[in-house]
Formats: C-alpha cells, structure tokens, sequence
C-alpha cells in the first residue's frame, strides 16, 4: 500500500475498525478527567509527590487506552481481514488507529489539565504562582498526552503478537 494511499485511506480504515466518534470522545473523556483530577491534586504537593503522581497519570492513562485500542482489534478481526486482504499491512491499520486517537485524547488532555488547574486555584493552592499553575498544568498535559501515544500503540503491538 502506498504512503500517500495509507494518509488517504486512513479515515476509511477508522471506520473500517468501527472507530466512531463515541469511541474518540470515550477516550477524550477518559484522558480529560484523569488530567483534572491530577492537575487539581498537583498543586497540593510537593515535588516529590508531583513526580509520583506525573508516573501515575502516564500508568493509568496507557493502561486504559491499551485496553480499549485491543478491544478496537478484536472487535473488528473482519474488518481487520477484509482491509489485510486488498494490501493493508498491519502497520498502516495500527498507525490509522493510534493516529485517530492520538487528537482526541490530546484535547481531552488540555481540557482536563485546564479545568483541574482552574478548579485547584479556586480551591486556594497554598503559594501557586502563574508560572507554577502554568508548569503543573504542563507536565499534566505532557504526561496525559505521552500516555495517550503510548497505551495506544501498545494496544496495537499487543494485538500483533
């Protein structure tokens, strides 16, 4: 299959693996209320804590997001076989998958970082400054976003093998 087939083809085969907009927004809404959630807890701890919770977020995310890419895979085994059969590779079927969640879990990210970070100012974060709020917020969305990728990819790694 050719590159600029595989870019073209790619919402095809989303919707060949039953990739609807209720599973984006699943993962959105997965992503985003973790990310809040820690953006809000954050501001209440120290370094140490931060970096504990960061590695928490970055587990949880990939755990839940690897399990609903393999859950996309075995739910579409026939669509899978029908996309394999006219030159699909498995390659270019995971990359559509982790492509098509990639932004919505991104978003979801953002969403919750900056409503968990709002809600942690209000709430009256002991010394928060700007830039604090602003680092905090970052490394949520940085750490949420990276797990995205990640238990995305695993998912389709693991259904490979």
């Amino acid at each position: 299959m050719s590159r600029d087939f595989a870019i073209e083809a790619s919402g095809l085969v989303a919707r060949s693996l039953r990739i609807s907009r209720t599973t984006r927004l699943t993962v959105a809404a997965i992503v985003s209320a973790v990310a809040l959630n820690a953006s809000v807890a954050i501001q209440f701890l120290g370094a140490p804590g931060q970096g504990i919770l960061l590695v928490l977020i970055f587990v949880s995310v990939a755990l839940g997001l690897s399990t609903i890419s393999m859950d996309l895979y075995s739910r579409s085994s026939q669509a899978v076989n029908n996309l394999r059969s006219i030159g699909a590779t498995r390659k270019s079927i995971s990359y559509a998958v982790i492509f098509s969640m990639i932004g919505y879990g991104a978003a979801g990210a953002v969403v919750g970082a900056v409503a968990g970070t709002g809600v942690g100012a209000a709430l009256g974060s002991p010394g928060a400054s700007i830039t604090s709020l602003a680092v905090d917020m970052a490394g949520v969305v940085i750490a949420a976003s990276t797990a995205t990728m990640a238990g995305v990819y695993v998912g389709g790694s693991l259904w490979r093998s």
